[in-house]
């Protein structure tokens, strides 16, 4: 079941902010974690619910799905009409609290 991927600009900044962060203390540690990343959401195309529900984000009205990556990583995302919408990639580390915050901003 290949399905289509959709990036929103948050997931993309993510992204980016996870990169330059890694980069600045070990560019080849921040090549492989972006590429695992990046192969991680490759293999969500094919098999788009492997990853389990995300409880923390339950009370949302869309239903979250949430892929480790690396332990300290996970993307966040949910599946309509044959379409993946990746909306985080979430450093784990940081407060739940911001990520309900975050996540209020996508059900409207």
């Amino acid at each position: 079941m290949n399905l289509k991927l959709h990036w929103s600009t948050k997931a993309i900044q993510d992204l980016d902010k996870i990169y330059s962060f890694y980069s600045k203390g070990n560019e080849k540690a921040a090549v492989d974690l972006y590429n695992a990343i990046l192969d991680a959401i490759e293999l969500l195309c094919s098999f788009p619910e492997m990853a389990p529900i995300e409880l923390s984000l339950e009370k949302c009205s869309r239903q979250y799905r949430g892929l480790m990556v690396r332990r300290n990583f996970k993307i966040i995302y949910y599946i309509r009409n044959r379409t993946i919408y990746l909306v985080a990639v979430w450093d784990c580390r940081q407060s739940i609290k911001k990520l309900w915050k975050r996540f209020k901003l996508f059900n409207h």
